[in-house]
């Protein structure tokens, strides 16, 4: 089991940033979360594959594993959402090091 911290409660730092300040403070990984902030709105860069490339190095580097994808969002009656739950759902066999323990995906219907 992992104790996880949350990406999207950390708006005001990048995404590496929070990786390594999540790590100082010992969490065992990370819930990396396309919501930003508390609001609705949903980070699509973060499953572009410079990003991708770049927290699976970071996670290596670190010993950090991601633990879980998540969105937070209503994506029932959302279509654009919809869209990228999808996108996000692809996007987990590219991140192997951590969802190959606990292959979570959270989808929120809200």
């Amino acid at each position: 089991m992992y104790l996880a911290g949350r990406s999207h409660i950390i708006k005001n730092r990048s995404l590496i940033d929070t990786m390594r300040m999540f790590h100082k403070m010992g969490y065992g990984g990370l819930e990396l979360s396309l919501q930003h902030g508390m609001g609705t709105w949903l980070d699509v860069n973060y499953l572009d594959d410079y990003v991708i490339e770049k927290v699976n190095e970071v996670s290596r580097e670190l010993d950090f594993p991601i633990t879980a994808l998540a969105c937070h969002q209503n994506y029932v009656n959302d279509d654009d959402t919809y869209e990228i739950e999808k996108r996000l759902l692809k996007s987990g066999a590219q991140i192997p090091y951590g969802l190959e323990y606990s292959n979570i995906v959270h989808l929120c219907a809200l």
